[in-house]
């Protein structure tokens, strides 16, 4: 049988518990900030030439990621650069907020690999009722796109969202 604890063996646990969850939640927050970067921080990369006139718009963007944290950085990268984001968890989600949207997309950034539909199969649903509306893939796995499609292989830092973005965008045009 283990020997009680003493009062100040429990403390010092407790102290080293609270110690490890800061540590924790500080490398997970460095982690998700830095997760599309080179290894600068967030706030870095989120200053990185916001305000050149090339990099930003004001076109309305669809957002699929099922990852939370992903979703959330993307989310603050594309409306730094001035873009109408509408963000979703899933593929059956986007398609409602695709269909109560209209054809008022201008853009669906979408994860190529997600649960239930996959981005290529979702995309292609929109497309049917938007076809004005540009797509752009990113995925973290080496996914094989044809060459027509715009892709985007994560990690990736703010600006070569941005200037990928334009190019996209500017296909339409």
């Amino acid at each position: 049988m283990a020997p009680a604890r003493t009062f100040h063996q429990l403390r010092h646990s407790q102290a080293e518990r609270r110690r490890d969850l800061r540590r924790f939640k500080a490398w997970r927050r460095d982690h998700l900030s830095s997760l599309f970067a080179g290894g600068g921080t967030a706030a870095d990369e989120l200053a990185v030439r916001q305000d050149s006139p090339i990099l930003r718009g004001t076109e309305t963007i669809l957002l699929v990621e099922d990852e939370d944290g992903v979703r959330h950085v993307m989310e603050t990268m594309l409306k730094r650069h001035g873009y109408q984001v509408v963000s979703s968890a899933s593929s059956s989600d986007a398609l409602g907020q695709a269909e109560r949207l209209g054809g008022a997309i201008d853009l669906l950034i979408t994860d190529v690999i997600m649960p239930g539909m996959r981005g290529r199969k979702m995309a292609e649903c929109m497309l049917k009722h938007c076809p004005r509306m540009k797509v752009l893939y990113v995925s973290g796995y080496g996914e094989s796109m044809d060459a027509e499609a715009a892709f985007l292989q994560k990690p990736f830092t703010t600006e070569e969202l941005a200037l990928k973005l334009r190019e996209v965008l500017r296909e339409r045009e």
